[in-house]
């Protein structure tokens, strides 16, 4: 089985991946895991170091191989930027994230007609903020989209087999935020304030060192915060080069 991961290094996304590997990896070599973060030139572009420092703590924490791929899309998402208040919004940016990740996880899988299960960590707080392409409906109608591609392959004999099976997977749809950070905080505390959420991080240079620091303020600092019981801490993380030459070094290796 193939599993197909979109993971930004978020709060949410990283709750989702603990969810496929605790579901899965105990099958060894049976599954693989396809891992894929984008680059768009966000102002937290910081996640990514989060999401390639998350992965090694995964891989070591569930004995598993996961393969990360940090895609460039630094010349086309920014075009699709049109903020909302506080919060930097993109236009369908989820729908090209799903789209993308299953295609270029579904193309590395080389057997026919195999599935392939596509994860995309939505939930209810954000269907309820007023992102479009997080919602129920919208989600449901892009897997019924998704799902058509596979009337089409080839004619073995009297057999026809599609050219690829694909599922998209919404293991959180029906789920407040909260609620997720209230199952897995005990559990994954560690790995849960090595995520990154915050858009607007403080950039502290320092000793020939670029300190990145939570701002504390930003609504997606403030979603960490369950109640008066629980706040998911961020880890401030710190690079020898500022983010861009670090992201540009990574992506030219």
């Amino acid at each position: 089985m193939r599993h197909i991961v979109n993971f930004s290094g978020g709060l949410d996304s990283t709750i989702g991946l603990i969810y496929v590997l605790e579901n899965y990896a105990k099958y060894g070599d049976s599954q693989v895991f396809d891992i894929y973060s984008f680059y768009y030139k966000q102002t937290h572009a910081i996640e990514l170091v989060a999401a390639k420092n998350i992965v090694n703590e995964l891989e070591k924490k569930f004995n598993v191989k996961l393969n990360h791929t940090i895609v460039d899309l630094s010349n086309i998402v920014p075009n699709m930027r049109k903020d909302i208040g506080q919060i930097p919004y993109y236009t369908l940016r989820n729908m090209l994230f799903i789209t993308l990740t299953a295609a270029l996880g579904t193309a590395k899988n080389r057997m026919i007609g195999s599935t392939n299960l596509v994860y995309i960590f939505v939930n209810r707080t954000d269907a309820e903020s007023g992102y479009a392409d997080t919602t129920h409906e919208f989600i449901t109608d892009l897997k019924l989209t998704i799902k058509n591609y596979e009337k089409y392959g080839v004619n073995v004999g009297n057999l026809f087999i599609p050219y690829d099976r694909i599922e998209i997977i919404t293991p959180f749809i029906e789920k407040y935020k909260s609620e997720l950070i209230r199952e897995y905080y005990d559990k994954y505390k560690d790995l849960l304030e090595n995520s990154w959420s915050c858009y607007n991080p403080i950039v502290i240079q320092q000793d020939g060192k670029y300190y990145y620091i939570p701002c504390e303020n930003c609504l997606a600092c403030k979603s960490r915060t369950v109640g008066k019981l629980i706040s998911v801490k961020q880890n401030h993380i710190v690079l020898d080069t500022d983010i861009e030459t670090y992201l540009k070094q990574l992506l030219n290796s």
